[in-house]
């Protein structure tokens, strides 16, 4: 178990330092193009803290009840933001003559969200670790 949150912290952190820097990067350039990189970046650092998060789920389930849930509301709470984006998708796609308010603060939205998740995920993470680093001390 202490392995599976070293390796998972560490592999977070290298992956969210290369994400963020690459996204500072992009919003201090004036090419846009250097942006790109982070939105590349971004969809490993999702699928890694998604399926991180499953894979501890299934480690810590019975040994430390208050990481679980947190885990837990994490992985419900990417569930909750895929089942809008797909309802909102569809919903836009099929009624988009229909809707008489402008998008753009639903599509602003849609986008901050996967950053709020992904430092939710790391607070996780990161308390988790400093709790089994100091109880082996």
């Amino acid at each position: 178990m202490n392995k599976t949150i070293l390796w998972t912290t560490w592999l977070n952190r290298i992956i969210m330092l290369l994400t963020f820097s690459s996204l500072s990067i992009g919003l201090l350039s004036t090419h846009y193009e250097y942006g790109i990189y982070s939105l590349m970046l971004a969809i490993p650092l999702g699928i890694f803290q998604f399926f991180g998060a499953v894979n501890l789920c299934y480690v810590i389930r019975d040994k430390d009840v208050k990481s679980y849930k947190r885990i837990n509301r994490y992985t419900n709470s990417v569930g909750l933001y895929f089942l809008t984006c797909f309802i909102l998708y569809f919903v836009v796609f099929f009624l988009e003559e229909f809707i008489p308010f402008n998008l753009d603060y639903i599509g602003y939205t849609l986008v901050v969200i996967p950053i709020i998740l992904a430092f939710f995920f790391t607070y996780i993470m990161e308390s988790m670790y400093r709790e089994k680093t100091s109880s082996l001390e």
